[in-house]
């Protein structure tokens, strides 16, 4: 069996700024030139998620739904046509879910640091971090740093280095 690269995205239900549609547009397309063929997560959430999946799909990438309540289900069963879709759960737990099948996490928040806990797009970092896979922070300017945090490091120690 072949096991495609998989990416989990998270992202502002307020929806990308168009600088950080692009530039998620510009690394997805990096990693098809990379890998080829993709399979990506999301939570099926109105805004970034949504704005992700016409990305992905413009990919050609495999796209797996984690919806989280009954409006995200019934967009998600919109999509079927085009998407595997997961039986609804709470949306820590979809995250987690989607974290702990994922290399790589891209992540579109509303701003440039966590104003309150409690934000599903910083929860979902922190995930990845604690997992040690990397993450494309993509910020509102359309600026964006790969996150890692090193296994075997206490976790508040990483490597934020700059792409650009």
């Amino acid at each position: 069996m072949i096991t495609l690269p998989t990416v989990a995205f998270t992202g502002t239900r307020q929806g990308m700024t168009l600088a950080q549609v692009q530039t998620v547009g510009q690394l997805c397309a990096k990693l098809n030139t990379k890998f080829g063929t993709v399979a990506s997560h999301h939570g099926a959430c109105h805004g970034a998620d949504r704005q992700f999946h016409v990305i992905a799909r413009e990919m050609g990438w495999r796209i797996d739904l984690w919806p989280s309540n009954n409006d995200q289900q019934e967009w998600a069963a919109s999509q079927s046509m085009w998407a595997v879709i997961h039986d609804i759960s709470p949306p820590l737990t979809r995250n987690d879910s989607m974290i702990q099948l994922s290399d790589v996490a891209i992540a579109a928040p509303s701003g440039f640091f966590e104003l309150q806990r409690g934000s599903g797009t910083w929860a979902t970092f922190r995930y990845m971090f604690k997992k040690g896979g990397p993450t494309f922070v993509c910020y509102p300017d359309g600026t964006f740093e790969v996150v890692h945090h090193i296994k075997g490091l206490p976790h508040g120690t990483h490597n934020s280095t700059p792409i650009r």
